[in-house]
């Protein structure tokens, strides 16, 4: 079992390194909203990473121009721009 350091380290690492997990996922060509950004956190790390997270990191990289948030159906997805 994980001691409760660890595990504090490893979440805070996530958080810290979310912006480029972000972009290398985004990297691959697919769209993906936050939801999903959410889901693949808690699958290859193990945490539950909050929507405020995630969100947050989103709208700046949109604010900085790497990436562009889309309308698609009824979520938001992100993509890299050029």
């Amino acid at each position: 079992m994980e001691s409760d350091i660890l595990r504090k380290l490893r979440e805070r690492t996530i958080k810290n390194f979310m912006d480029i997990l972000i972009l290398a996922e985004l990297k691959k060509g697919r769209a993906m909203s936050g939801y999903d950004f959410i889901a693949l956190v808690h699958k290859k790390f193990h945490t539950l990473t909050s929507s405020g997270t995630i969100y947050s990191v989103l709208y700046s990289l949109e604010r900085d121009g790497l990436i562009k948030g889309i309308q698609a159906s009824k979520e938001r997805v992100y993509k890299l721009t050029n």
